[in-house]
């Protein structure tokens, strides 16, 4: 069995404190588990109103509209939840995400809306799904924002429908699940929303998994139960960029469950390529847990080229093999992908031979100057999705002066490519 080495400890009594609050979802009352609209801002709320429903997802209660339009809306001010301006203005991935069904028949109407904005409330970037035709079945809608620059410090979450069918009291569209998070790729990563939507059981023995308590904790039977979630970094970013190999933080939270907290449960995150090829792996083996939380997880760096998948699993069993749920306890799962640290692409080319630019972090002009020997080149500004937002040819040896006043302030990418060889610099915008 390999050595396990906890990289964090933590002990807390509740998932909203503000370590788990920066990794938890963001919104309140998410899914209607507390049987009521509190932390929700009813916007319009037409026909008969807002209601509940007790056909929500994984037996939990809903939220559900009327036969005319109903809206509502969270406002979250990152600032006041923990997040500093610093941080935030590295533009961290926003990831967001609904569930909605119809509660009558299959043409009701559901929509969202997400808004990214500054300080003082200007709108930085947004998301809107339109109106949304429900089925009979539950789907999702999640969407991401990535390189929308700096400033961000509040962000605005709406969703709602309405009934076409006209009926009275709360046959509508059915919403259920909202999440929002920052910086953190995993779907769902703690049970707060009270559903594992976003998960793929593998094992589900016992009386299965569970989730337990308020704000809700994902928890195992007397029989191993595991999930796990396959991020394709490709609806993030080009191949190109996750070659230069960013480092990725994976980790989640794990405790024993009372009376005597010594259950077993196991962690493995593997870094993977196209072909679904391990490039990196962690693995905890199955360790016996106590009462406290513990972090279990790594930090990749330097795994090569051809990164696509993170895999992360987890799982557990109860040692004292009750029915029920008192197995292994988990939280905060987390994967955050970091571009301020890069391994250059200096490292394994050998042409151009020289590529500087200044200054950096640059206000609009910017002066590169270049070296690539004989034939011809290509210089590039990418955003972090990997698009080319300017693209200039290069030849020999000399300097050329970007004018980049157009683009938000934000982090990009310098590509100086001839031939077969890349070199690649981070450029800040400010």
């Amino acid at each position: 069995m390999k050595a396990f080495y906890p990289i964090a400890l933590l002990v807390f009594s509740t998932a909203i404190t503000l370590f788990g609050q920066q990794r938890q979802n963001l919104l309140q009352n998410p899914g209607a588990l507390q049987g009521n609209l509190d932390g929700w801002e009813i916007i319009e709320n037409g026909g008969d109103g807002w209601g509940l429903n007790i056909y929500g997802m994984d037996g939990s209660s809903c939220f559900a509209t009327s036969f005319q339009r109903c809206s509502k809306s969270q406002l979250i001010d990152l600032l006041e939840v923990g997040y500093s301006e610093a941080w935030l203005d590295r533009a961290p991935i926003v990831l967001f995400s609904d569930w909605y069904r119809t509660l009558s028949f299959d043409h009701d109407i559901y929509f969202l809306n997400v808004e990214l904005l500054d300080a003082n409330d200007n709108v930085i970037d947004s998301y809107s799904s339109g109106d949304l035709t429900t089925t009979a079945n539950w789907q999702q809608v999640k969407g991401h924002f990535l390189n929308y620059g700096q400033g961000l410090r509040k962000i605005r979450f709406t969703h709602g429908g309405e009934d076409t069918e006209n009926w009275a009291g709360q046959f509508g569209a059915a919403i259920d699940g909202s999440y929002l998070s920052i910086g953190n790729h995993v779907y769902y990563s703690g049970g707060s929303t009270g559903t594992f939507a976003g998960w793929d059981i593998i094992d589900n023995g016992g009386s299965g998994w569970a989730i337990n308590g308020l704000p809700g904790i994902f928890t195992t039977s007397y029989a191993w139960c595991s999930k796990s979630q396959t991020i394709d970094l490709w609806e993030y970013y080009s191949a190109e960029l996750l070659d230069l190999q960013p480092k990725i933080d994976a980790w989640n939270f794990a405790k024993g469950h009372d009376p005597n907290y010594q259950d077993q449960a196991q962690t493995i995150i593997r870094l993977l390529d196209n072909e679904m090829n391990i490039l990196a792996e962690y693995d905890s083996d199955i360790v016996e847990l106590s009462e406290s939380w513990e972090s279990y997880g790594d930090v990749f760096t330097s795994y090569g080229t051809g990164l696509r998948y993170v895999y992360f699993e987890h799982g557990g069993i109860d040692a004292e093999f009750w029915d029920g749920n008192y197995g292994a306890q988990f939280d905060d799962a987390e994967v955050r992908i970091d571009f301020n640290t890069l391994t250059s692409s200096e490292e394994v080319t050998t042409t151009p031979t020289h590529f500087s630019a200044f200054p950096n972090p640059a206000r609009g002009q910017l002066t590169v100057e270049f070296e690539i020997g004989t034939g011809e080149g290509q210089l590039s500004v990418l955003n972090l999705y990997g698009q080319p937002l300017r693209q200039i040819p290069v030849n020999g040896q000399g300097s050329v002066q970007l004018s980049l006043q157009e683009l938000p302030r934000g982090t990009y990418l310098l590509h100086l490519q001839s031939g077969s060889g890349i070199k690649t610099q981070k450029l800040i915008l400010n």
